[in-house]
Order: structure tokens, then sequence, then C-alpha cells
């Protein structure tokens, strides 16, 4: 959904479509993007149900720093977001032709989906990232369960005892941020990961 050039030709043309997106930030306003554009073009008969539990959110620059750097919507996906998806651009937006929102926030969650996606032919699932479980580690015999640890990219065990020599980086196992307004995040994104390691990878040497 993330690259047109494959999104053309992965949907059936000349035939009804019903997409359901699911998610509000990034990817899944950049999959309404591609979907809205082969709507208008090659396309015709495609629609798209978008499920979304929040308000569209965007990143501010502030002064030497960025709020919501990591969950809030930028470049041309904010810019897309600000003119069509928000609730008093959507009913009379090129997009709102082909887009129905659905609202999926608190308890409204559960029925919303039961009522429409049911009549969706595709899905697309722009809800974030879950790392899969770890492999079974033992040590000396005894079961391991690592800890990752955020801040210095290493892992403890479920003692709390620091595991030597075991570190961790990249999109599942990212670095924790927190914002002059005290917001936690976490950064993803591959400068973001190279900026970690080249923190924490002088104290992995050090400790080796």
């Amino acid at each position: 959904m993330l690259k047109p050039s494959e999104l053309v030709t992965a949907l059936p043309k000349g035939t009804p479509l019903m997409v359901a997106v699911v998610g509000g930030s990034h990817s899944a306003i950049v999959a309404l993007m591609n979907l809205v554009d082969l709507a208008r073009t090659s396309h015709p008969q495609l629609r798209v149900k978008w499920f979304t539990r929040h308000p569209l959110r965007y990143a501010e620059y502030m002064d030497g720093w960025i709020l919501r750097d990591n969950t809030g919507l930028k470049g041309a996906a904010a810019d897309f977001a600000r003119e069509q998806l928000e609730d008093d651009r959507l009913p009379k937006s090129e997009a709102g032709r082909f887009i129905e929102k659905i609202d999926c926030s608190g308890t409204k969650e559960a029925a919303a989906y039961e009522a429409h996606l049911p009549s969706c032919t595709h899905i697309v699932q722009a809800v974030g990232f879950t790392r899969d479980p770890l492999p079974e580690l033992t040590r000396n015999g005894v079961p391991l369960t690592p800890e990752f640890n955020h801040e210095s990219g290493g892992f403890s065990d479920q003692n709390g005892q620091i595991i030597r020599g075991l570190y961790g980086a990249g999109i599942a196992f990212p670095e924790r941020v927190v914002d002059p307004y005290n917001n936690v995040e976490y950064a993803v994104g591959f400068w973001k990961f190279m900026r970690f390691i080249k923190r924490v990878c002088p104290e992995w040497i050090a400790a080796a």
C-alpha cells in the first residue's frame, strides 16, 4: 500500500473494491493517499473505509526540537491530511468522494468493525509494529528471558542482572525518548536507529 507502482497491479481493475484502512498515523495516511490516487485514475470503482481511533496528529516544529516527532504526521502526508481528511474538510474534499471515515474511538471500536468490515474486500492494517517473540534462550541450562533497556540498548535477565555482550537496536529494539513536555515516544526510523547506535556503541565497547 506504500508503493504505488505495486499497488496499481495488486488491486484488480474493473471491479468494485472496498478497502479498509485501519490506523491514523503516517503509514495509514500514505495508504489513503495512494488509494485515493488510484480511485480517481485507474480504479474508478475503488472505495475506502477508514477506521481510526483518534483525531489526526501532526508533528510541530518547536524551538530546536519537534513535538510528536515520532508519532505526528509530516511532509506530504501532513499536507494531505490537513487539506482533505480533517473532519471539516473530508465531506467536501476530493478524498471524501472515495473515503468513508469510521469512528473507532472509545467503546465504538468493536461495533464499528462488526458493522463495516464484512463489506470490505481488502484490509490494510497500518497500526504500528509488534516485535515477534524472541526465541527460547538458556544460559548454563537455565531459561533466560531478556528484558530490553530502551536507553542503553542492553538487556537484563529476569532477575534484573545485566546480560553482558547482548545488545539490540532497530525497529524491534528502538530508543525511548522524552521530549521537553515529558511525552514519551519510541524513536523509529533508519536515521534514528543509526543515531541511537552511535550514542550507545561506545558504552557497549567499553563494557566488553
